[in-house]
């Protein structure tokens, strides 16, 4: 994996591009501010988020496991049914066979949404790029 790039630097794309989007897992993913909540990466089709939605998915998804599984978890106009949640990762089933996982590193929250195949391959793609994240100390 590349380095890893400050605060809103463009460099936060190459983990979508290059890490994420590839494995062929997942539909979308984002990379997002766990301190605002603000996007600072996402690929295409990845939904556009509200302050609140965005404050969320960063912070409150996080702080409790009741939170997402008393609220379930949204993503733009999608909704999943919370299935885990701790203060590392949060996964979520969609009605439709998807789901979505968030992984929180001391600074950023890597969103992933998938489809009906390959769930596992998709949260595994998602927990190595947290995982190397957090070993570069971010």
């Amino acid at each position: 994996m590349a380095g890893v790039p400050r605060e809103n630097e463009s460099g936060w794309q190459q983990f979508i591009d290059r890490n994420l989007m590839p494995s062929g897992a997942l539909i979308s993913a984002a990379i997002l501010s766990a301190h605002s909540g603000a996007t600072w990466a996402k690929s295409q089709g990845f939904p556009v988020l509200s302050t609140e939605v965005a404050t969320v998915l960063t912070k409150d998804n996080f702080m409790s496991p009741s939170v997402p599984h008393n609220n379930h978890i949204r993503v733009g106009d999608q909704k999943f049914m919370c299935t885990h949640a701790d203060a590392y990762c949060v996964c979520g089933n969609g009605a439709n066979g998807g789901g979505v996982i968030l992984v929180k590193t001391k600074q950023c929250v890597i969103v992933g949404i998938y489809g009906k195949t390959l769930p596992r391959m998709a949260v595994k793609v998602v927990e190595d790029l947290g995982a190397y994240l957090m070993t570069s100390g971010y």
